[in-house]
């Protein structure tokens, strides 16, 4: 009975000896490792957060039109006959734009006069020479183009943040590299069924007439405009759903979580997580981890 109880002793402390043993190992190791790792010196640039300006945004597409259109509709049928107004010419409200034959037989009717019921840019015939057409037919269109409209279609989960005369910047593709601001002038309360998009019209001023109707353009509507804290894009790491930055002093790189807001071009918006002068890690960061030792470069 003795020797079974010293037995059972000397393997507890056989036991002990192992685990305490295994225990100094696994410490050495993870010391063995961390000293690696803060030798390891990475390069990186950094970038200092500042303080800029963030747009809330509406993005749209849309086409230039008028601002005021009208069709011309002759008063009576007839065969078109003659072409008066050239497409593109500037005309006046009651300039004669065409000129319709009545065409009935024993009946001896004057030409008629086809006129603009708004002065503007006549945009073109819909028909041609020869064509019959009635007051229900439209023979083409006038435009005040000294003001001109974008009409775009805003999706409805965007429509509340729009309201009348909200600051736009629209680029037309006819003049690359350029941007013209713009209103907006109108808000349809109605909304297509089909594409669950409402009309939004934006106000141009034209006087120069670079414009013409019927040239795409694109831009954005300015929500609202403030100033925030922005570091860039490239910046901010995403991790299981997560973001975070690394933070350096210039000799060691620290891993910070930050929570981020709008995107501005190649900017992002931090709302919490760093101040104003810091300076981040932007070329280098996928190498990093949290007390890695950092050489800046320029």
């Amino acid at each position: 009975m003795k020797i079974k109880r010293i037995v059972i002793v000397v393997a507890v402390i056989l036991a002990l000896i192992v685990m305490i043993r295994l225990g100094q190992l696994i410490q050495r190791k993870r010391s063995e490792k961390r000293q690696v790792i803060q030798e390891v010196v990475i390069p990186v640039r950094l970038a200092a957060v500042r303080v800029g300006n963030i747009e809330s945004l509406v993005n749209f597409v849309g086409e230039v039109r008028g601002l005021n259109e009208a069709n011309i509709y002759p008063k009576v049928s007839g065969k078109l006959i003659k072409k008066v107004a050239d497409e593109g010419a500037k005309v006046q409200a009651g300039q004669t734009i065409a000129l319709l034959d009545r065409d009935e037989p024993a009946m001896d009717y004057k030409e008629v006069e086809i006129t603009a019921p708004i002065s503007g840019v006549f945009t073109g015939y819909l028909v041609d020479l020869g064509a019959k057409i009635g007051p229900e037919n439209s023979l083409g269109s006038v435009a005040d183009t000294s003001i001109i409209k974008v009409v775009a279609n805003i999706p409805e989960k965007d429509l509340h943040r729009i309201r009348k005369n909200d600051l736009a910047k629209v680029k037309i593709d006819a003049y690359p590299g350029r941007e013209f601001n713009g209103l907006v002038d109108m808000v349809k309360a109605k909304i297509d069924p089909y594409t669950r998009t409402a009309e939004v019209n934006i106000r141009i001023d034209n006087k120069e007439g670079k414009f013409k109707t019927g040239m795409f353009a694109q831009g954005r509507i300015i929500e609202k405009a403030y100033q925030g804290i922005l570091v860039p894009l490239e910046a901010v790491i995403k991790e299981q759903g997560s973001s975070f930055v690394y933070v350096s002093n210039g000799r060691v790189a620290a891993k910070r979580p930050v929570q981020t807001g709008l995107i501005q071009e190649n900017d992002i918006e931090i709302t919490s997580g760093l101040k104003v002068g810091e300076q981040i890690v932007v070329v280098g960061q996928d190498n990093l981890r949290d007390g890695v030792k950092v050489e800046v470069g320029q």
